[in-house]
């Protein structure tokens, strides 16, 4: 049982809870170790939230980044990605509040090295699609907007299960909802809400 298998076992339970419920005796029960095995290897609850953290964040960049090096067009890279970021939250509902608490507002001095390393990591995805479209005639944006709008797109949708049941009804196809869902995000941010662009 090492460090990665305590990681496993910390983001099985937040499947289940939400971080501020979850107890270093309970991952450990789960993970089959005493709590000290646990404190050997990270110290604090804390510690262990944020490796478990960056451990998410790191497999959903990778796929970010297999996503966008692959030779298609940018509405199919875009909603590879955007796909990618909803499936990450639906399999871990708490991705987002784990990132939030254990990375974004933390105040020890790793917690602001990982802060930045996570942002800028992410925008780099984002500038990434950004640039590797074939030609097609992009708008001068801030990528930095769009890499938070994407993030808020994808968060909700993929932790909102019983809202979406109640616009859509309890026998509407989860998959078929998130194809529909990534299809209108691609064609929101690819061509907006007016039919026809005003001239300047």
């Amino acid at each position: 049982m090492g460090r990665e298998a305590l990681i496993a076992a910390t983001q099985e339970l937040l499947r289940l809870q939400p971080p501020d419920r979850l107890t270093l005796a309970e991952i450990a029960k789960h993970a089959g170790v005493t709590p000290a095995l646990v404190r050997y290897y990270f110290g604090t609850k804390e510690a262990l939230f944020t490796a478990t953290a960056m451990t998410q964040l790191d497999a959903l960049q990778e796929k970010g980044q297999q996503a966008l090096s692959k030779d298609s067009p940018l509405s199919e890279r875009l909603t590879e990605r955007l796909a990618s970021m909803i499936d990450q939250v639906h399999s871990n509902p708490r991705f987002h509040q784990l990132i939030m608490d254990s990375v974004y507002t933390g105040s020890t001095r790793e917690s602001e090295t990982l802060t930045g390393q996570a942002a800028s990591r992410g925008l780099m995805l984002t500038l990434a699609l950004l640039h590797s479209h074939d030609g097609e005639q992009l708008r001068k944006i801030d990528p930095r907007f769009l890499h938070v709008a994407m993030i808020g797109l994808t968060e909700f949708f993929g932790s909102a299960d019983a809202f979406l049941k109640q616009l859509f009804g309890p026998d509407a196809d989860p998959d078929e909802l998130r194809e529909s869902y990534v299809e209108f995000l691609v064609d929101l941010l690819l061509n907006g809400l007016l039919s026809k662009r005003p001239k300047p």
